[in-house]
């Protein structure tokens, strides 16, 4: 919990922030060139999106700012089935260069076989 009086209207709690009062506090603070309490609030602003680094910390983090993992797999199918001929012809084109390496690699590999006997 914050102990200064000043800043109790910022931080209802430890763990949260008005974030529209930090906002126009952090506004005021820049015109005023107040550079040391604009560190401090920084710090304690940045303090209340800290989390820990393991997996209990992390999942308690996401549920506390409602950050949840996006679903793509129906996405990404919809741009496979849009993009399909595409990707197929790109597939073919790829294995055509493949080839053509590989051919003419097999080419100077025969060469230097014959050339060594």
């Amino acid at each position: 919990m914050i102990n200064c009086d000043l800043l109790k209207d910022f931080f209802p709690s430890k763990d949260s922030l008005d974030f529209e009062k930090a906002e126009k506090m952090l506004e005021a603070l820049y015109f005023l060139q107040f550079n040391e309490m604009r560190i401090i609030m920084l710090k304690l602003y940045a303090s209340v999106f800290y989390c820990k680094p393991d997996e209990t910390s992390i999942e308690e983090y996401k549920k506390k700012w409602d950050l949840i993992e996006p679903d793509i797999k129906e996405e990404q199918n919809e741009i496979f089935r849009i993009f399909d001929t595409h990707f197929q012809e790109l597939n073919k084109k790829i294995e055509k260069d493949f080839a053509k390496e590989i051919e003419e690699l097999e080419a100077k590999e025969k060469e230097y076989t014959q050339q060594l006997t």
